[in-house]
């Protein structure tokens, strides 16, 4: 595997990928691309917020970067090519980037949610997993 791809969230999960990320390029010597991806505000909230767009912007950008400060203090060792900002639905915005960086496998976390939601809405892991061009570890 040269090019890894780790999505992260801010969350446990996604610290936890990104340390298995970490492991696996110290022993190949592979690239690794950390990918943050947020959801724009809801039509309504876009509307409501038109006034003041700036604000939705710093805020996720105050996200991401908090993100990635817990990110690279677990890859320590290793260096980043690109630390990424994505703007739409994760799984889509995952698989998109993962096609057009031509990356080898996906490493990202597994989410908590219960069966019955994730029987109901799906869940990022899941998608990513349907449709990736390459092979997905979940990192629980």
């Amino acid at each position: 595997m040269q090019k890894l791809m780790v999505p992260v969230d801010g969350s446990a999960g996604g610290e936890k990928a990104a340390r298995f990320a970490a492991d696996l390029a110290r022993l190949g010597g592979a690239e690794v691309t950390v990918v943050h991806v947020y959801e724009g505000p809801s039509p309504a909230a876009a509307g409501f917020l038109s006034n003041s767009p700036g604000l939705v912007d710093d805020t996720q950008a105050r996200a991401a970067q908090s993100t990635f400060e817990r990110v690279r203090k677990v890859m320590a060792e290793v260096e980043v090519k690109a630390f990424l900002v994505e703007v739409g639905q994760p799984a889509e915005c995952i698989l998109a980037v993962a096609e057009r960086l031509h990356i080898d496998q996906i490493i990202m976390g597994s989410r908590g949610l219960s069966p019955l939601k994730e029987l109901l809405l799906g869940s990022v892991s899941e998608r990513v997993i349907r449709g990736a061009p390459c092979p997905v570890t979940i990192v629980r």
